[in-house]
């Protein structure tokens, strides 16, 4: 009877962490997961801070979003967005938890601008024809989607609460400790020119 009772117990504690893993945010028509890399408390408490954020950024701009967010727990990873049906945003857990709400709601919104734009077409278009897609370089094709992330990523922000010098500042974090050239992205000062002119 107790190796019964263990058992039952140790199904209902498995059952409770994969709901609390797996939070679904309602966005219009769509639901959207994030996943925590571990059952550990911070973890959980730490996706549903996500959760809540990326649920209030969707729903007051009528964005409809069926990805994932994936918590990643790699030393100095920041934020990536993954393109497919439909597509998935992977975090850096340091790297969110370092940010305030409203640098967050950036992070996520620049993210979310690359998967539910044409961004995903464009790339493709760009390395089936690089002289038609109208792009000098890779390099010159992916600054010109991170400008464009940048730019519906603020006034999506924007609606959610975030303040434009709270984008700037999220970005700040993510350029910290790099040097040289970046090949995917614009350098900083001139991302935050871009940002700030929508104050």
């Amino acid at each position: 009877m107790q190796r019964y009772s263990q058992t039952i117990l140790s199904w209902v504690s498995t059952l409770a962490l994969t709901v609390l893993l797996s939070l679904s945010v309602s966005a219009p028509s769509e639901a959207t997961t994030v996943r925590a890399s571990s059952s550990a408390p911070a973890k959980v408490l730490q996706a549903e801070r996500i959760a809540a954020i990326l649920q209030h950024l969707l729903q007051v701009n009528a964005l409809q979003f069926s990805g994932e967010v994936r918590l990643v727990s790699k030393s100095g990873y920041h934020a990536e967005a993954f393109f497919g049906a439909p597509g998935y945003i992977q975090l850096g857990e340091s790297f969110a938890q370092s940010l305030t709400d409203g640098e967050l709601t950036f992070v996520l919104a620049h993210e979310l601008a690359h998967l539910l734009t044409n961004h995903a077409e464009r790339v493709r278009m760009f390395y089936a024809n690089p002289t038609m897609a109208g792009f000098a370089s890779p390099a010159d094709l992916h600054h010109t989607l991170a400008a464009d992330a940048d730019h519906s990523g603020v006034q999506w922000a924007r609606k959610a609460g975030a303040r434009p010098e709270q984008a700037v500042s999220a970005l700040k974090r993510a350029y910290s400790g790099l040097s040289g050239t970046h090949t995917t992205h614009p350098g900083l000062d001139k991302r935050a020119s871009a940002l700030l002119a929508f104050q």
